[in-house]
């Protein structure tokens, strides 16, 4: 912050968070926030129609800032479906006690990767990593919040268990973030935050969905199909 204040004191600085970090986290002066919604509860929904026997739902990140405030966003978009199934929480940021949870899922339980990036010893864990740990530790399939490598996220080398959700796509969300720049560069900046446009998509791996038997499935409209 110093370095920025001092070396370009008038610049214009853009943050992103989701609408429900806006509450979790203090606001920064001289910040414009786009806030951008995701599409957590999308993703259960599809997750009852891939499986609807599903029985629990391992919500995975670390106990950051941001980690709580993502899990806090996955524990209000669960509230529709609290009666179909469990969903858990980890209060945790000890990667053994992760993985012991991760161990005792199976084929009818879901994880949805959020965000794991430092453990309770400040050790990174980058996506490479944790495409390894799940590749080794889980039975259960794996969705996402973001599509790409971001946040942590795994997306290859998990033997088939990424099967994908209502995504962030990064593309999207740099087109939000380059038109905004531009027009408070013209001199327009907003006073409050600015809510982008849908920067959500439906992506699944069909890799994931063949291992797990949910080609059969119907499928959200304007699907982006990967790893085909």
């Amino acid at each position: 912050t110093e370095l920025r204040e001092s070396s370009f004191p008038d610049a214009k600085i853009i943050g992103v968070r989701s609408p429900n970090s806006l509450t979790q986290q203090p606001q920064l002066e001289n910040i414009t926030y786009i806030t951008m919604k995701m599409g957590v509860a999308e993703t259960f929904a599809q997750m009852f129609r891939f499986e609807p026997q599903l029985r629990n739902v391992l919500v995975v990140t670390d106990q950051s800032i941001n980690g709580k405030s993502l899990a806090n966003y996955a524990k209000k978009a669960w509230e529709p479906f609290a009666s179909k199934a469990n969903l858990i929480l980890l209060d945790s940021n000890d990667i053994d006690v992760v993985l012991q949870h991760i161990e005792k899922l199976d084929e009818k339980d879901a994880i949805l990767f959020m965000s794991f990036i430092t453990d309770s010893q400040n050790r990174i864990y980058k996506s490479s990593t944790w495409n390894t740990l799940l590749a080794l530790h889980n039975r259960a399939p794996v969705y996402g919040i973001v599509a790409g490598d971001y946040y942590g996220l795994p997306v290859d080398g998990m033997k088939g268990s990424y099967v994908g959700g209502y995504l962030w796509d990064i593309e999207h969300v740099g087109v939000e973030l380059a038109n905004l720049s531009i027009q408070m560069l013209e001199g327009d900046v907003p006073k409050g935050p600015v809510e982008a446009a849908d920067v959500v998509r439906p992506m699944f791996d069909y890799q994931g969905m063949e291992r797990f038997g949910f080609l059969k499935q119907v499928l959200p409209k304007e699907t982006v199909i990967i790893n085909k």
